[in-house]
This record gives structure tokens, sequence and C-alpha cells, in this order.
């Protein structure tokens, strides 16, 4: 559903930590149901946009000289290789011109509505399958330390490399020492700086 929905992985993955234990209790499964509708609100805000999700899946391609390959590609595909492509290269190509044609005409609030029924799917089965760990005897805690351990709360992201070396040109290297901070542990919550973090 991730890459479907074109979701920030980091963020995603980080995120499904604070998915609730199924409650044993009406109480408890009243908490756990606002804190699931919290998760899948942030998974939702998580996906790219339409527009942007259509440029990164499109062709590499330009389509003008798809259609010759296309050509080619019928009625002459040792021409084809000789270019350094198969048929089925050109085949995958045409396929993500089709996807990025549907993704540039869908409005983001169709979009939107879409990963949120992608997400909320998602999730149903994946509290089933939390449902197994906690059969198994798993802790809220151990869980949430397990993941929490795995998905780091800080990666460096283009933009904050770009913030740092921009101060750093002018001579301030405050943003370079707080990113070194960071990722020397990017798994903490401990001292966290809220610019940075993953949720």
């Amino acid at each position: 559903v991730m890459a479907d929905c074109g979701a920030d992985w980091t963020n995603s993955w980080r995120v499904l930590a604070r998915v609730p234990l199924p409650a044993q209790d009406s109480a408890a499964a009243a908490g756990a149901s606002s804190e699931a509708e919290e998760v899948l609100t942030y998974l939702v805000a998580q996906c790219t946009d339409p527009g942007s999700l259509a440029a990164s899946r499109g062709p590499r391609i330009p389509p003008q000289q798809l259609q010759m390959l296309l050509r080619l590609a019928a009625q002459q595909p040792d021409m084809l290789r000789s270019l350094g492509l198969t048929p089925q290269q050109v085949a995958d190509e045409v396929e993500a011109l089709k996807a990025s044609q549907v993704l540039l005409k869908m409005s983001p609030q169709d979009k939107l509505a879409k990963d949120r029924a992608a997400w909320s799917e998602w999730l149903a089965r994946y509290s089933t399958r939390l449902q197994a760990e906690v059969a198994a005897g798993t802790s809220a805690e151990e869980r949430t330390g397990c993941m929490n351990s795995s998905n780091p709360r800080y990666v460096l992201r283009n933009w904050m490399a770009q913030n740092a070396i921009d101060a750093a040109e002018k001579l301030d290297f405050s943003e370079v020492r707080a990113l070194l901070d960071l990722l020397r542990d990017p798994f903490t919550t401990q001292g966290e700086d809220a610019a940075f973090a993953a949720t």
C-alpha cells in the first residue's frame, strides 16, 4: 500500500508502531479506535499528490519516442535490440505512461479518498495480524520498542543536507552539528528536534 499510495516509507513505518493492539475491553477499545484514526489520518497525509506520483511513475522515454519504439518493436524487434531495448521494456514504458495518465486525471480529493480506503483496508488486515501477537503474549511495549528500534525517527533528507550546506557556506556550522547529533542515534525520541522528526 505504501508504494501504491506513494507514501513516505520512513514516516509510514515509524507511525505503524502506534497502531494499537486489539483491545480487551470496551473502554480500551474506544481509546484504541481514536489512536487508530490518528494513525490512519497521519498515514494518508504521508501520501504523494497525484501529479507528483504521476511524474515519479511516468515513463522514462518521452511519449513521442515511445510511439516510434512501439512500431519498431512490432516491425523490427532486432533493430530495437540493437538500440539496447527489448520489447518488454517498451511495453513496461507504455504501462508506465498509461498509469501516469490515469493519475494526472485524478483530482487530489479523489486520490485522498482512494489512499484513505487503501490504508483503511490494509490497517484492518494489520490489526488482524496484531491479534496473533496478542495471542502469543506480545505486549504493546515490546512491539512498540521493537518497531521503533527498527524504524528510524530521523533520516537524512536532501532538504536537510542542503540547509546544512547553505548554512555552512555562510560559516554557520550549527545546522551541520544538529544533524550530526540527530543522526548519531536516529532511533531516539529523547531530545528530539521536531523539524527533523519522522512522526
